[in-house]
């Protein structure tokens, strides 16, 4: 079964938490919705470097892109999911 990922939009909520004695609202997402959107990014590069399996520069530049998101969310994204 192919899992279906969200793009983040509409999922960020606000919350109430304390800071310095003081109340503020927090501006988050959930982890789950987070991976979601990050595994579907890394989906779509995918499909286009599959695309653009033609074009060596095209294909370079999404694989730089794809090696970027997974080690800037490292603790998102595994290569086991």
């Amino acid at each position: 079964m192919t899992e279906k990922h969200e793009a983040l939009k509409g999922k960020i909520f606000l919350i109430q938490d304390t800071f310095d004695g003081e109340l503020v609202l927090v501006k988050t997402v959930r982890l789950i919705d987070l991976k979601s959107a990050v595994q579907g990014l890394l989906e779509e590069i995918k499909r286009e470097k599959e695309r653009y399996k033609e074009n060596k520069q095209v294909v370079s530049g999404l694989c730089i892109t794809e090696e970027l998101i997974k080690k800037w969310f490292a603790d998102v994204v595994s290569e086991d999911d």
